[in-house]
């Protein structure tokens, strides 16, 4: 009896819905169906939930209505194309100002890494005495340095101390 009670009641169920379905789309004017569409919801046999745009046959479904937006104003869309460019571009002079401060850091740290290496020689030519320095030629031969050769490279040393560790600060 139970069975029965429950086939009736699901089959009052699909016949209410259908009614409801008939006179919602009786009372819908033609126009309206140009801004909604329609779909559907059911459990299948397995109890899963499905959606389609086609009615289900011999089972409940939920009818589910989206309605669409009204078509948007020109003024409006010329001025979101507009927002969408302005951003565009600013995300790019964002990106280059960033590439720029990252070339900037890496000079940087390339010119104090040379700073620091020049002031190292530097110090170095001051306490070594010329004599026990050795230097390589251009042909590749190794011979001690002359005192006019450690002036020379003291010089170009102070130099480079000039250029890279006062620049930038």
């Amino acid at each position: 009896m139970a069975a029965t009670k429950d086939y009736v009641s699901l089959h009052s169920h699909q016949r209410i819905r259908s009614v409801w379905l008939g006179m919602v789309l009786g009372l819908v004017s033609v126009s309206a169906f140009a801004d909604h569409e329609f779909f559907y919801r059911w459990l299948d046999s397995e109890g899963d939930i499905q959606f389609s745009d086609i009615e289900p046959q011999n089972r409940p479904y939920d009818l589910i209505v989206i309605s669409h937006a009204p078509p948007v104003d020109p003024e409006v869309q010329r001025r979101l194309a507009e927002m969408d460019r302005l951003t565009a571009e600013w995300a790019e002079e964002r990106k280059q100002r960033a590439e720029a401060l990252r070339s900037a850091a890496e000079l940087e740290a390339s010119r104090n890494e040379g700073c620091a290496r020049a002031r190292e020689q530097k110090a170095k030519f001051e306490t070594v005495p010329f004599a026990r320095l050795l230097v390589t030629d251009d042909a590749g031969n190794i011979h001690r340095m002359t005192e006019s050769e450690q002036q020379e490279r003291l010089s170009t040393l102070v130099q480079q101390i000039s250029v890279l560790c006062t620049t930038g600060q």
